[in-house]
Parts: C-alpha cells; structure tokens; sequence
C-alpha cells in the first residue's frame, strides 16, 4: 500500500514539475513580447502550443504576437480560432475588435467592417470600436473611388473649340 503512495506522490511531483516548466516557458514568451521581441516570443509559444490547448490555449497571445510582427494573416488565423473557444460577451467583442484592427491592416475594409460591427452589438458602448468602424468605412469609400473607372467626358481638344468669347478673332464681341 505504501508503495502505491509512493508512485502516486512521484506521479504528482512529476507531473508538477512538467506544468511548471509551461508555465515558466509561456512566461518567458510573455517578456519577449514586452520586450518587443516578438520573433523569440512567437518560437516559445508554438513550442508550447500543444500542451497550452488543454489549459485554455495560447491563441490569442500568438495572434497579438503575428499582429505585431505585421503578419496580419497569421494574425487573423489565431484570432478566428480563439473566437471559437469565447463565450464571454465581452470578450468575444474584444476579439472581433482586435480581428478587425487586422483586417484594417490587411487591407481587407470589408471583413474589418463586418468585425467590427459584430463587436458593437455585442458591446455597444465601446467608442474605440466605433471610431475604428467609421475609419474602416472612410478607408472602403476611398479604396472605392480609387478603383472606380473614370467616366467623366474628356475635354475637347479641338482648336477651333477652344477659343474664347472675348477672342477679337471670333467675331463674338
């Protein structure tokens, strides 16, 4: 009986030991990325990738970290999985609101509006998300009319068309 003690203990000292070296390496990313080296900060969560999803996962620290290092994508790809473990209100809108800030700096207005607005109804009194909706309209409308085919009618280049009334020549005074 006394040996089964034993390996249990031993399996319990164990095991601990395991889980705080995670949690010594995900700490150790997290100074990384304060430190602004986000680089080191992503290598140390993906190789903590694994065992951190069966203690609530790391998703969102990796998407932060690809959307620091301008990796918009990558960025997108960690937010939309974390939204899928979320059911906090709050926090679902908070997560939209940072997926909308990368589809903002993707490019991609559209997706940036459609994140965004889904992050107003679920928190409506968030002035940040609004200011960064009307930006992301603004963005769309410009990106819009930059795109737009220019069919204004050209001027006519024609010489005798171009001359003034007040032209002595013209015979129009």
């Amino acid at each position: 009986m006394n040996k089964h003690y034993l390996v249990l203990f031993l399996g319990i000292i164990i095991h601990w030991g395991f889980a705080q070296q995670w949690v010594d390496s995900i700490d150790a990313a997290r100074r990384a990325y304060h430190k602004k080296n986000y680089a080191d900060a992503e290598r140390i969560y993906k190789s903590q990738y694994e065992k951190a999803k069966s203690k609530g996962g790391i998703d969102e620290e990796l998407a932060q970290t690809k959307y620091r290092q301008r990796d918009y994508k990558g960025a997108i790809h960690f937010y939309q999985k974390k939204l899928k473990s979320v059911k906090n209100k709050t926090e679902k809108a908070r997560i939209k609101h940072n997926l909308g800030n990368s589809y903002f700096e993707k490019g991609d207005y559209a997706k940036a509006i459609k994140a965004y607005k889904e992050a107003l109804r679920l928190n409506p009194s968030n002035d940040k998300t609004r200011y960064n909706l009307s930006e992301a309209i603004r963005q769309q409308q410009n990106q819009e009319q930059k795109n737009k085919p220019n069919n204004q009618k050209k001027p006519n280049k024609n010489p005798s068309d171009s001359k003034q009334k007040n032209d002595p020549h013209s015979g129009n005074n």
